[in-house]
């Protein structure tokens, strides 16, 4: 797997660290819902910072300002969600930064194994699932998942 992965790597690992990339710019710039979430955020701050001006004022009455600061509050409450939902890409620079290390440990890593190398293992995967008797999944850190076919061997 290794050794497949250091021949290849300018196709699979360079490639999705460009492909993540630029959909986090994309999600970063000028997300339109983002846009819509953080003015009805702040509307509705200006909204219940009015209703506490009225109600410090005197003019509204004390259970008519404290139901609709209750009214506020819960859209706020719901906004705020709405919008850590849209923040939810920051898992994705969290995924970009743990393939740039594999990346990098496979390309200042040796040429080509020959033998099983315990640390460059540990470093490089995060799971192995036996599939089969002849296949296996390994999935690396960073999220991407490579099968390797194994060669019957005799009985």
């Amino acid at each position: 797997m290794y050794n497949k992965l250091k021949l290849h790597e300018g196709i699979i690992l360079k490639p999705t660290l460009v492909q993540l990339r630029s959909l986090n710019d994309a999600l970063q710039r000028g997300n339109p819902a983002m846009l819509e979430v953080n003015k009805a955020i702040a509307a509705a701050s200006e909204q219940s910072y009015k209703v506490n001006t009225l109600r410090s004022k005197g003019l509204l009455d004390e259970a008519a300002c404290s139901a609709k600061l209750l009214d506020i509050e819960a859209k706020l409450a719901g906004l705020r969600r709405e919008r850590r939902r849209l923040l939810k890409n920051e898992d994705i620079e969290e995924v970009m930064d743990t393939l740039r290390q594999t990346a990098d440990i496979i390309h200042s890593g040796p040429k080509q194994l020959g033998s099983f190398d315990e640390a460059l293992f540990a470093d490089l995967v995060e799971k192995i699932t036996a599939e089969s008797q002849t296949c296996i999944r390994f999935r690396l850190y960073g999220g991407i998942e490579l099968v390797e076919q194994l060669r019957e061997v005799g009985r």
